[in-house]
This record gives structure tokens, C-alpha cells and sequence, in this order.
């Protein structure tokens, strides 16, 4: 079975591998848009539109790919790319919009619906789907224990989880000088990270590309019997919130995050168009007790310079940690 994409962090990988196939994360970094541009309502979120560019110009490979629905967003991306690719497998899981425990029990209603669609593409059986589902999360909770007391701990600073180095303590975190959490979407952390890391800061990222989709700081309770229920729990209520879990939750993250990591100041990247992050922001501009820097951001791959002096004179603003 070809490997199968994914774009978000509300996607088990654990249940693409129990079904058969590997779990590739995939987030475009070219920033183009132009083959896009004319398929989605403008405005639109500009990683969206990068997403579907990117699967557009790969049409010929041979990979899979599994929208998680998690917002508008998503879905008119996934409908778009239906239509564009008619008989190609494109894969959906509808996420619900809470975490409570009617929530949980759709979403492990919907992964059990997407499992058999997986399977009926692998040619797998079904009769040993449950164990190898338990046995693989079995196996990914100790490492998931792990990365997020080792991140939080401030040892997995810089780019250390978006490039899977999370074997041992990150080179960087021995210097420790000024810091900032830098919070974003899909697009523009690698070079935010680069520069801000050029300028002697430590950074830590809370991004779907990295921390939101390996750190799982809820991980108290134990967990259900039943697999697919688990696995729900699991990424529902255990791992680090986003956006869309509600202010009132990703408030209380942040503000932990801040205090655990001991960071002097918090830079924002916010996707134009976007109407949860801009509620994110406004919560931001009121609760947290550091400074806060909003970059507002098209759809790019490299930083624009006005950013950089706006980044420059932020980090000059910033206090060293006691």
C-alpha cells in the first residue's frame, strides 16, 4: 500500500500504521499558491492554498492522502481536491468541535469508519485490526512520554522536533540566553526559527509541524480498553491544544507553556483569513504576562525583511531569564 500524507496533528498515525500503510506528515514549504488560486474563494487561508498547489504539481505520484475536517478551511480544500482528482484516493476524518466525552465517542466513531476504508485499501484484516491498533499505541506512549518531559523540561528547543530529533537533549538547549515560544500554523517557522536562533535566542516552537503533533502534556488518565476509543482520547483531550480546542483551553496551555519554559516573550505568526487565530490573538494580547509580537502572514517561504527588523527590535525588548 502507498504511503499516505497527512497535514494535521488531530491525524493518529497510529492507525494508518495498524491498518497497513506508512504515516507520512506532510506540510509544503515552497509557498507557491498559482495552481491553487483559481480552485478556492479568495480570500482563503493561505496554507490551504499552498496545500492544495503542492498536491496539484505531485499528482503523479503515488502517495495517498487523509484530510483531517477540523475546520472550513479543510474541508473546502478537501472538496476542491475531490473534484480536481476524481477515482484518487483522497481519505477524510471529520474531527469533532469538543473534547468532552460525547465528543470523544464520535471521534472514535469516525476512526473506526476510517479504518475500514484503509483496509479495504491495503487488503488487510480486520479481525487483527484491534490489537495491532493497541500495540501500536502501546509503543508510541512511552516515546510520546518522553518527548513531551524532555520539551517541557526546555531540552527540545529549536527546529529539535520538527526534524525528529528527539532521541536525546538538543545541542541548543545548553545555551541558555534570551527565549521566546514562537506560536504558528504550517507556515514560515523553519526560517523564523533560523533567524531568530542567528540573533542568540532560544526558541521554542508550538507548531502542527512539531510540538503540537508530539508533545502530549494530558496524559494523566488512563487510558480505555477499547483502541479506537483510546486513540481518541489520545488526541483529542491528551495532546497540546490548538486554536480550535477553545480559547479558554489553549489559554491555559499557553500560559503553561510560558512558566514551564521560562520564555521572555511570545511571537505569533497568524495566517491571514483566518478567523480562530485572530481569537487566539485578542486572548493572547489580553492574558499572557510577557510580550507578544504578531506577524500577520501570507502564503511564503522565506520571511519578509520588514519582519526581521520587526523581530530585531522585539528581541532587543526582551529580558535575559533569571
Amino acid at each position: 500500500m502507498a504511503p499516505i500524507r497527512y497535514f494535521c496533528c488531530y491525524v493518529p498515525p497510529e492507525l494508518i500504521r495498524a491498518c497497513g500503510a506508512d504515516a507520512e506528515f506532510f506540510s509544503p514549504v515552497s509557498g507557491d499558491t498559482q495552481e491553487a488560486d483559481s480552485l478556492l474563494p479568495v480570500p482563503f487561508c493561505p496554507f490551504s492554498r499552498s496545500l492544495l498547489h503542492e498536491l496539484i504539481i505531485r499528482r503523479n505520484d503515488e502517495n495517498m492522502s487523509l484530510f483531517a475536517l477540523s475546520c472550513d478551511a479543510s474541508r473546502r480544500t478537501w472538496e476542491a481536491a475531490c473534484r480536481l482528482f476524481k477515482g484518487s484516493s483522497f481519505f477524510a476524518l471529520s474531527v469533532p468541535f469538543d473534547s468532552t466525552e460525547r465528543g470523544v465517542q464520535r471521534f472514535a466513531g469516525e476512526l473506526r469508519r476510517l479504518s475500514h476504508e484503509l483496509l479495504s485499501c491495503s487488503g488487510g484484516k480486520e479481525k487483527y485490526l484491534e490489537k495491532r491498533l493497541a500495540e501500536e499505541i502501546h509503543s508510541s506512549l512511552e516515546k510520546k512520554k518522553k518527548v513531551t518531559e524532555q520539551f517541557l523540561s526546555g531540552l527540545l528547543p529549536g527546529a529539535a522536533l520538527l526534524d525528529g530529533n528527539s532521541a536525546g537533549v538538543h545541542p541548543a538547549a545548553e545555551k541558555r540566553n534570551t527565549s521566546v515560544l514562537l506560536t504558528a500554523s504550517h507556515v514560515l517557522i523553519r526560517p523564523v526559527i533560523s533567524f531568530l536562533e542567528s540573533r542568540g535566542v532560544t526558541v521554542f516552537e508550538d507548531s502542527p509541524l512539531g510540538s503540537r503533533r508530539k508533545i502530549f502534556p494530558y496524559l494523566s488518565q488512563p487510558l480505555s480498553a477499547d483502541p479506537f476509543l483510546a486513540l481518541a482520547h489520545l488526541y483529542l483531550t491528551g495532546r497540546a491544544p490548538c486554536f480550535r480546542a477553545g480559547l479558554e483551553q489553549r489559554g491555559s496551555f499557553l500560559l503553561k507553556l510560558v512558566t514551564w519554559l521560562k520564555v521572555g516573550g511570545v511571537v505569533a505568526l497568524v495566517p491571514k483569513f483566518c478567523d480562530n487565530a485572530l481569537y487566539e490573538v485578542a486572548m493572547m494580547q489580553r492574558f499572557l504576562p510577557v510580550p507578544l509580537l504578531v506577524l500577520e502572514h501570507e502564503a511564503a517561504h522565506d520571511i519578509p525583511a520588514q519582519w526581521k527588523t520587526r523581530l530585531d527590535a522585539f528581541c532587543e525588548t526582551l529580558e535575559l531569564p533569571e
